[in-house]
Formats: structure tokens, C-alpha cells, sequence
């Protein structure tokens, strides 16, 4: 099975599970995945989420990635997006899967991140 670029899909290797010292050429990724041949992006799951809440309650960190399709104009992009309520960090990545190039990329103090997404003034 070939081996892709998680982000941008492109093609790194022929070998199952390739292992790579170096990020993807293309986009600066790191993670990779494998599929049949023929079946190479079929096969993708919605994404990953996971948050990690302190046992007894208290601030949670929350990591995602995951594909989307952007609304204005149907481009895929590649997310991730570290959301550390215990360290007030926030932290965002997106990447063209179409050009790998990084359209988004954030790293700022979570309580100065406002006006975006949910965090929108009303209207």
C-alpha cells in the first residue's frame, strides 16, 4: 500500500507505512497514512477529536484534526487546532490540501482569541 501525506495527500512512498525523517515536502506535515490501492482517500474518517479533562472537573484541553471543505469556495483544507483552556494557548494550522500551502497558522494566548468561529460578536 502507498503511503500518503495525512494533510495534503500527497504521494510519499510505494511502501506500506513508510517511515519518514523528514516532514512532507509539499505542506510540512508530519503524519502519514496508508491505503489500498484504489482506494486511497475513500476511505478517511471525519477526523480525530480528543479532550482531556482533569478528573474532578477543573480547565480541559482539547485537540482536533480532521478535512474539511471551506464554504466561500468548496477548497478542501487540512485543521488542526489545539484548543489548551489549562495553559490559555491556542493553537491552529490549515493547510491547502489542493497546493499544500499553509493558508491559516496561529499560535496565540486563548483569552486574546476572539472574533472567530463561536467567539463572533452578535449581531
Amino acid at each position: 500500500m502507498p503511503t500518503f501525506c495525512y494533510a495534503c495527500e500527497t504521494k510519499l512512498s510505494d511502501e506500506d507505512h513508510a517511515t519518514f525523517d523528514d516532514p512532507c515536502p509539499k505542506c510540512g506535515n508530519t503524519a502519514t497514512v496508508s491505503y489500498p490501492q484504489g482506494q486511497e482517500f475513500a476511505m478517511r474518517a471525519g477526523g480525530i477529536a480528543v479532550t482531556s479533562k482533569p478528573h474532578g472537573g477543573g480547565k480541559w484541553v482539547t485537540q482536533k484534526v480532521y478535512h474539511s471543505r471551506y464554504q466561500k469556495d468548496e477548497e478542501k483544507h487540512f485543521i488542526q487546532r489545539v484548543i489548551d483552556r489549562a495553559s490559555d494557548n491556542y493553537a491552529e494550522r490549515i493547510i491547502n490540501t489542493e497546493t499544500g500551502e499553509v493558508v491559516r497558522e496561529v499560535h496565540e494566548a486563548l483569552s486574546d482569541h476572539q472574533d472567530r468561529g463561536s467567539a463572533k460578536k452578535k449581531e
